[in-house]
């Protein structure tokens, strides 16, 4: 038989439910259906990557690996790296610019990054991009269009994009859901 699975998400509220389906056919053309759900809560999930960053950044400062990697002088690289990252989010930095800064190629601090930290360069950059957003979201007034700007964001419809994947909602609803 082959198999055709499909996957459908709906959020509700704060939750996501996922609900997956698989379909075996017979050679008879008759076919069996298995369907499966899942619920997923968002804000469970949200402070469980909070946590882990809070975990990483402390882990960083006392010098600890988060990954074991064979050369201790890499760790020292991508230590100087990340803060150089929360020191110039705001700014148009990319891999080039923080490889130039440490005086190594781009293409070595992206091995040595994902070897020591678990994720890669952008990834990283976006995490702390945006949760200085959505820090700013509840502690100011400023407008989404002008927090977008200060976190480093130069496309509007990219950062509205990257903030929903990662928080579940758009920047106006997570103010108004997280704000005193």
């Amino acid at each position: 038989g082959q198999n055709s699975p499909s996957t459908y998400t709906l959020q509700v509220a704060n939750t996501h439910k996922i609900v997956s389906y698989s379909f075996k056919f017979k050679k008879d053309g008759s076919y069996t259906e298995n369907v499966t759900t899942q619920y997923i809560d968002v804000e469970s999930r949200l402070e469980s990557y909070r946590i882990q960053e809070e975990r990483l950044l402390a882990m960083l400062e006392k010098g600890t690996r988060i990954h074991p990697a064979k050369n201790t002088g890499s760790y020292q690289l991508v230590k100087k790296a990340v803060g150089i990252m929360h020191e110039n989010f705001s700014q148009n930095i990319t891999l080039r610019s923080v490889a130039q800064e440490l005086s190594i190629s781009p293409q070595y601090l992206s091995c040595i990054f994902k070897e020591n930290i678990g994720i890669n360069f952008s990834a990283f950059l976006s995490g702390v991009r945006l949760r200085r957003a959505a820090k700013l979201l509840t502690e100011t007034q400023e407008s989404i269009t002008h927090i977008c700007e200060m976190c480093g964001y130069r496309n509007f419809s990219h950062f509205l994009r990257s903030f929903k994947t990662m928080f579940g909602c758009s920047p106006s609803v997570y103010r108004k859901n997280h704000s005193a």
